[in-house]
């Protein structure tokens, strides 16, 4: 991810109008901004997701009681090293079911526990867990 700044020179086209060349620079830096911003989702309810990095909020909360094991899937599109997820299985999320990340990177068994995830460059990490 490269996010030199834009030449001067080539904000503005002749006709004083910003260039294309700056507009892409600029929808780069705020994809970026935004995947970064601290953001929260809604309950995401009793159902196995995908999420990506710089498209979902950066706290994934379950507070709906799970009724089948779901599986939280970390997309690698557009991923970028250091993006970060934490899903939390918030008191709701009561049942008999478990919560699995990645899969295969951390199962939440109970409500009240939460995880870290980060992407190395390469795969998606388990950096830290918890008990709220």
């Amino acid at each position: 991810m490269n996010l030199s700044p834009a030449p001067i020179r080539e904000v503005f086209n002749t006709r004083g109008l910003i260039s294309g060349i700056w507009v892409a620079w600029f929808s780069q830096v705020y994809k970026n901004l935004r995947a970064v911003s601290p953001t929260v989702s809604a309950d995401r309810g009793d159902a196995s997701i995908t999420i990506k990095a710089g498209e979902d909020a950066l706290t994934q909360r379950f507070n709906t009681t799970l009724t089948a094991g779901r599986n939280i899937m970390l997309s690698s599109v557009n991923a970028f090293t250091g993006a970060k997820f934490r899903v939390v299985r918030q008191a709701g999320a009561t049942g008999a079911f478990n919560l699995d990340i990645g899969p295969g990177i951390k199962t939440l068994t109970a409500a009240g526990q939460w995880a870290d995830v980060e992407y190395s460059g390469s795969a998606w990490i388990l950096t830290a867990y918890g008990s709220l």
